[in-house]
């Protein structure tokens, strides 16, 4: 098992990419977030050795989070090579919350794609699937950027998805 760190969303964009995820189903292209049974998050990184879960909770809970964090979502992309079908995502404070996130452990323990050198911000939309078919469908649903806010930050063992602790964002007045 590994550990993730990810941003969680508020509840519109949540239920909007859930929306998505299960039109992705519906239309018999892909059911591997739906699968996964777990929200709509960003990834900030992963860590294969899941005996560093107490050392990194521990540092997690020491940061000060902070306020929301806004986030654009969109437009739609794809890994080469793969069935990766995905949202970018943007946002002022989301690079350095990464490179942050990076920091509290070592970089040789972090898996190479989330890395901060490496690392491409998105939000998941299928992992398995018809690539081709899965881009167009969110790309007619999802084509333009849209505001998001990012409430939650989460670690998780994963798979089968398991949070360990959660920090909610303080919301501004």
């Amino acid at each position: 098992m590994a550990l993730a760190v990810s941003l969680l969303f508020d509840g519109a964009t949540t239920a909007a990419v859930e929306a998505l995820w299960q039109r992705l189903a519906e239309a018999g292209i892909s059911t591997s977030m739906l699968d996964l049974g777990y929200s709509p998050h960003v990834t900030l990184t992963v860590v294969q050795d899941e005996t560093l879960a107490d050392e990194l909770q521990s540092k997690l809970q020491r940061r000060a989070w902070g306020g929301v964090l806004d986030v654009e979502i969109g437009p739609v992309g794809r890994f080469d090579g793969t069935d990766v079908v995905w949202l970018g995502c943007s946002g002022h404070r989301l690079r350095a919350m990464q490179r942050d996130v990076c920091s509290l452990v070592s970089h040789d323990d972090i898996e190479p794609h989330y890395r901060p050198e490496s690392w491409i911000p998105h939000l998941t939309l299928q992992t398995s699937g018809d690539a081709a078919a899965g881009w167009a469908l969110a790309d007619h649903i999802w084509p333009t950027q849209t505001r998001a806010k990012a409430t939650v930050v989460e670690l998780v063992r994963f798979r089968p998805v398991v949070p360990l602790w959660r920090a909610e964002f303080r919301t501004t007045p």
